[in-house]
């Protein structure tokens, strides 16, 4: 299955108005994944500075994003070349939580700024499907908080490295999963009946 779990941290908390410093995406059952710093913007200039109260939070500093960071261009390339490398035929599903509202705008946003026309990543874009887990979780899950640090939580899910990209995406993996699985059941259907069907998931976002 083309599905992959995708995580950006960020200069800031608002998607139209801050940057990525971080990004990861990996595969579902798969150990390989793309990690990489990015050089973020100020004023739409590059420049190598990380706000205190986020360096505070994921401990990506300043040395970090000036010794490890990126340009967004080379960002943009490696990803899909990291998708195009672990995708097979068929629509490719990029899953995050709250990626309606974050983690989407963030890669449509770099998409804009780079503006690729490399046909191999246009062909890529055309087969690309979003999935937000949060919108998931709130299919069955109507009374309870449904952020990705409480849902792990309720489900013995263990973040190694929470507010850091890939720490987050292997966390969001299993609760993908787990997600998929406690869907099915209240449908009455087979444990890994979404699982298997990304894209009637999607459909059941707009019922």
């Amino acid at each position: 299955m083309n599905i992959f779990f995708l995580d950006f941290e960020t200069t800031g908390l608002n998607p139209y108005f801050n940057d990525p410093i971080e990004i990861a995406i990996k595969k579902i059952n798969n150990d390989d994944y793309y990690q990489s710093f990015i050089i973020p913007k100020i004023y739409n200039i590059y420049h190598k500075y990380v706000p205190p109260k986020i360096v505070d939070l994921t401990n990506i500093d300043n040395d970090i994003i000036k010794n490890n960071g990126k340009e967004k261009k080379i960002v943009i390339n490696e990803l899909f070349d990291f998708i195009k490398e672990k995708s097979s035929r068929g629509p490719i599903y990029i899953v995050s939580h709250n990626g309606n509202s974050f983690d989407f705008i963030i890669l449509r946003k770099l998409l804009f700024d780079y503006k690729p026309n490399d046909p191999y990543i246009l062909r890529i874009l055309s087969r690309i499907r979003y999935i937000d887990s949060l919108l998931l979780s709130k299919l069955f899950l109507e009374e309870e908080r449904v952020n990705q640090p409480g849902l792990c939580k309720k489900y013995n899910i263990h973040n190694e490295l929470e507010h850091r990209a890939i720490g987050d995406i292997k966390a969001l993996e299993k609760l993908y999963i787990k997600l998929c699985e406690q869907y099915s059941y209240k449908k009455k259907y087979n444990n890994n009946y979404y699982l298997k069907r990304p894209d009637q998931l999607i459909n059941e976002f707009f019922i």
